[in-house]
């Protein structure tokens, strides 16, 4: 009887604790998953900010480089004829005028007086305008100058009304016998951009873009300069922010965001997991359901982390850490077997855009390289390993190939390049490589030493053939 009263005093903590039991784990997994989604839901949205954006700052880069790069051919003209009339500027200009778009005129200014302009009707009033006697010129115009290159200025409020963005391309006399553009400054070239129309082109303002955006970097300063397109608080809300690359010198700075800001769209999708989650968790199945999420979230990031340790995220092909592994087992492989197996090393040496400046030569460099890798997976053999070991050097892992075929694959693969070359932006980049095939020997204690030699053979930069070596 006592035990039947100790068993009826006992009795009532285990119901107390079963139910303490379920709110802590309630509340653990409610914790756990809600922390883990909301990170989860973050990440998508901002990469989906981050995708639209871009696409955004494609369409802007386009709208205004292609306009501003005109800029360049009339400049040429003058730096060869300082002579041109004003009729025969005005033949040039309409010729140049018509193959762009939101174009409000095109001017030249002998120094930095405005001399010659066309359409000249409507714009009578800019004829005789002196650009170093206006202060909200004057800088972007002896920025040009001294950078002896296209600068885009603005936006600006034109006299004739409106505004606009400016390019101006300075005009340097081209010597008989000398450089091109290598003489005396005589004056500079300019472009008025209907800003308005450029902001439409490229779709800054459009609803189904769903973002929020604006612009810094007045006169191409880039993210120091003033803002000058949407609301400069964005650049205070976590955006994401992208540079915005112009022809010539300079740029902007892009911030994006949601147009109903960040974490909207989210809320109901967690109050919803909320609930499930409570209900999960109440069932005897919770603490299966919990572990078998955090062991596929382990598989997950263990993937993502094995991942990046082997793969060259720039190019997306296998990096130098899988390339000496993948080597060592190769090499064992061909010397079990008695196969033959060569290495063979691509370095890019030019990407053939030399007038590029230097920020549009990392930009494209860094296209030559994704066009050799998109090469490789496409050409190469499955049996094939293409790797980066460097910054601008490949190599190619060559199973069951003696050296004078991987020399052939290396010339298909210099003219290709030659032939085809890489598209980027307005133009086709033409990239030399200088290449080296070398073949196991008996002598090479292991890979490491098989691709030490192959990348001490490249040699100085070819087209159309390589240098092998022996």
């Amino acid at each position: 009887m006592a035990a039947v009263e100790q068993g009826e005093r006992r009795g009532p903590s285990r119901p107390l604790l079963t139910a303490l039991l379920v709110a802590v784990l309630t509340a653990l997994a409610l914790a756990g998953v809600e922390r883990m989604l909301a990170a989860s839901l973050t990440a998508a949205e901002r990469a989906a900010v981050v995708d639209r954006a871009s696409s955004l700052r494609a369409r802007l880069e386009t709208a205004v480089n292609r306009n501003v790069l005109l800029l360049r051919g009339m400049a040429a003209t003058i730096a060869n004829r300082p002579g041109l009339s004003e009729q025969d500027f005005a033949m040039l200009a309409r010729d140049l005028v018509t193959q762009g778009r939101h174009i409000r005129n095109m001017a030249f200014a002998r120094g930095t007086v405005i001399t010659y302009i066309h359409p000249r009707e409507g714009n009578e009033s800019a004829i005789g305008l002196d650009l170093a006697a206006r202060p909200e010129q004057r800088e972007a115009a002896l920025r040009a100058i001294a950078a002896r290159d296209v600068v885009v200025a603005g936006p600006v409020d034109l006299m004739e009304g409106g505004e606009a963005f400016i390019g101006r391309m300075p005009v340097h006399l081209s010597p008989p016998g000398g450089e091109p553009r290598s003489g005396a400054f005589v004056g500079l070239v300019t472009l008025p951009l209907d800003a308005a129309g450029i902001y439409h082109e490229a779709g800054l303002a459009d609803p189904a873009t769903e973002l929020a955006v604006a612009l810094r970097g007045r006169d191409a300063t880039g993210a120091a300069g003033d803002v000058f397109y949407g609301d400069g608080g964005l650049f205070e809300s976590a955006p994401v922010l992208l540079d915005v690359t112009l022809a010539g010198s300079g740029g902007w700075q892009m911030a994006a965001v949601p147009a109903a800001g960040w974490g909207t769209g989210r809320k109901g999708t967690l109050w919803t997991v909320r609930g499930l989650a409570v209900c999960l968790v109440a069932a005897a199945g919770a603490l299966a359901w919990t572990g078998a999420t955090r062991a596929a979230e382990r598989r997950a990031v263990a993937e993502a982390l094995r991942r990046t340790a082997t793969v060259d995220l720039a190019t997306g092909v296998p990096n130098r850490r899988h390339l000496d592994a993948a080597g060592g087992a190769e090499l064992a492989r061909a010397r079990r077997f008695g196969h033959p197996f060569s290495v063979l090393a691509l370095r890019l040496e030019d990407i053939g855009g030399d007038d590029a400046a230097p920020g549009d030569q990392r930009g494209a460099a860094a296209a030559v390289l994704r066009a050799v890798a998109a090469f490789g997976r496409r050409e190469l053999r499955a049996i094939d390993t293409l790797a980066r070991v460097d910054e601008r050097v490949f190599a190619v892992l060559m199973p069951e190939t003696p050296q004078a075929a991987a020399a052939a694959v290396a010339r298909r693969i210099v003219r290709h390049f030659d032939l085809v070359g890489v598209p980027w932006r307005d133009r086709t980049l033409r990239p030399r490589f200088a290449t080296a095939a070398t073949a196991v020997r008996q002598e090479d204690g292991g890979f490491d030493e098989v691709l030490a030699r192959a990348l001490a053979r490249l040699q100085r930069p070819v087209t159309g053939v390589e240098r092998d070596a022996a």
